[in-house]
This record gives structure tokens, sequence and C-alpha cells, in this order.
């Protein structure tokens, strides 16, 4: 029997995907206590609220149209680039989360697996072994630019991270983005509990809200293990 791991990040009032980044508003439209009595039975009351979020709240994914001006935006994309087989690269422990991630740390970990990327797969990669949001996290440094190249030379479908930056959020010319979006790569943010993946090949779900012109869309980012 399959097991689904829940990859990703509970939002709730005031998450933001940075520290001084947007924050997803959720507030109450209609709540119980103030239903009560306006309804027919069986209907006693009802609820339901109103989120305010930015499209790269969270575990997203990133459409091309992100960062290039005539890519495809979110609903121009076919749902089966949003799904497909998985390969983990933990490389938590290869390097200090100073340091970027490189091609060597990624094949050695995934060679640890006994595992090699291959055309079509979605890498996801584990750079930080600590707490979300614990001293360091922000600082942690995410993928070299060669990595986007190696990605784009391997035919991956996807690549995913943990952090909430494929790139370092200070490095403004975004070379893995610019790697994998123009080459219809979709790249992952924020996804969590990587650590919970303990086997080299596995099925990962990843879709978004079909929101035309989206640049890119909060998820729910799932693998369902063997």
């Amino acid at each position: 029997m399959s097991r689904l791991v829940d990859l990703t990040l509970l939002l709730s009032d005031g998450t933001a995907t940075y520290p001084h980044g947007p924050k997803i508003h959720i507030t109450d439209r209609l709540t119980h206590a103030w239903t009560k009595g306006r309804y027919i039975p069986p209907a006693v009351s009802g609820a339901d609220r109103i989120w305010m979020l930015n499209e790269h709240i969270g575990t997203h994914v990133d459409s091309p149209y992100h960062f290039v001006e005539q890519g495809k935006k979110m609903h121009e994309i076919p749902l089966d680039r949003f799904c497909g087989t998985a390969i983990v690269a933990d490389v938590a422990n290869l390097r200090p989360p100073q340091a970027p991630v490189t091609v060597a740390h990624v094949e050695a970990a995934l060679a640890a697996r006994g595992e090699t990327a291959r055309p079509d797969d979605i890498l996801l990669v584990r750079t930080w072994a600590g707490a979300r949001g614990a001293e360091g996290y922000g600082r942690a440094k995410a993928l070299a630019p060669s990595v986007g190249a190696w990605a784009v030379a391997k035919k991956l479908k996807a690549v995913g991270i943990d952090l909430a930056n494929i790139d370092h959020p200070t490095d403004r010319s975004f070379p893995v983005h610019m790697h994998l979006l123009p080459n219809d790569i979709l790249i992952y943010e924020n996804i969590a509990k990587l650590e919970e993946i303990p086997v080299g090949r596995f099925q990962f779900f990843g879709f978004p809200l079909r929101v035309a012109g989206a640049t890119g869309s909060a998820i729910r980012a799932v693998a369902v293990l063997d």
C-alpha cells in the first residue's frame, strides 16, 4: 500500500515566504457563531473565509513567465509537467549552509541513494538540516548557477528546494531561475519534510491553481511512496 508524505508548509494568517515579504491575510466572511439561527434545519450554521495571498506564498511553483516575458503562464502549462518521478538529493550534511550547493554535491547525494538524474526526473534538493526559520536559515545558500546548467543538460522536468529561493536571495541576477525557466523547467520552492523521504525514486505531485496569467501558485506538494 502506498504512503503519502505531505511536503507542504502550513499556511496561516501572517505567513510570509520571506521575513519582510508579503504575508497571507485570512479573515472570516462567515462564522458558525454569526450564522446560527440564519439557516433552515438540518443546516445549523456555516463558515467561510477570505484569503489574500501572493502567488509565491509558502510551498509554491514558478511558471516560466515569472522571469521570462514570453514564457508560459501557469494556465498554459500541461498538467503532466506538475507530476512525475522524483528523486531527492539530500546535501544538508555535505557542506556548510553558507556554501552553495554544487553539481558535485547533488551527484554525491544521489549516488548515496544509488541514483542518478534521468530525463524528465523531478529533482528535490534538501539543503537545510535544522528547523525552518532557525538561526542562519535566512542566510543559507541555495544552488550554484552550475546546477541550473546541469539540470538543463540532464533534461529534468522540474527542480525543487527546501529554501524560499532556489537562488541566493541577494543575487539579483537569479542565475538558476534564468537557466531553468527559459527551458520550461519548473521551479518548486519551500518544499518541506524532505527528510521523510527514505527511498530513491517516488512519485511527486505539485499542482497549481488554474489562474489565468499566473506567474506562480501555492501548491499542495505530495510524495507517494510505494
